[in-house]
């Protein structure tokens, strides 16, 4: 009786690890870059010429993040808030060029948001 119990909590405890880690998916670069124009496409109106210039500058963007975020793990320490910071205004600097005062300011005011995970756009709730 007592196998059974101990290779039934055993099976359950496979079960659940399996489970969460099939849920731990780090996005590609790439499956970002998608995920950004098919966000900002639409609300913005970007021509085909922008939303190319657009996805190459956000391509950009990403893998910094991905370089900063994987230079910081071997020390143990989290990415510094100056080297995103530096990385962002990168970005916007390119973005403004791109994008006409009209859709940039779109941009920073609303379209921006839903690019930021779900935890970071409800922290209050």
């Amino acid at each position: 009786m007592k196998t059974k119990i101990t290779l039934f909590f055993a099976l359950i405890f496979l079960t659940a690890t399996t489970i969460y880690a099939q849920n731990i998916h780090r996005r590609t670069v790439s499956e970002k870059v998608k995920t950004t124009m098919d966000k900002i496409t639409v609300p913005l109106k970007l021509d085909p010429s922008q939303a190319e210039r657009t996805d190459s500058v956000f391509n950009e963007f990403y893998q910094a993040l991905y370089q900063l975020n994987e230079g910081a793990k071997p020390s143990g320490t989290s990415a510094k808030r100056s080297a995103f910071e530096k990385i962002l205004s990168v970005r916007d600097k390119k973005l403004q060029v791109i994008f006409t005062a009209d859709q940039y300011s779109q941009f920073k005011n609303g379209v921006e948001d839903l690019l930021r995970p779900y935890w970071q756009t409800h922290e209050g709730n």
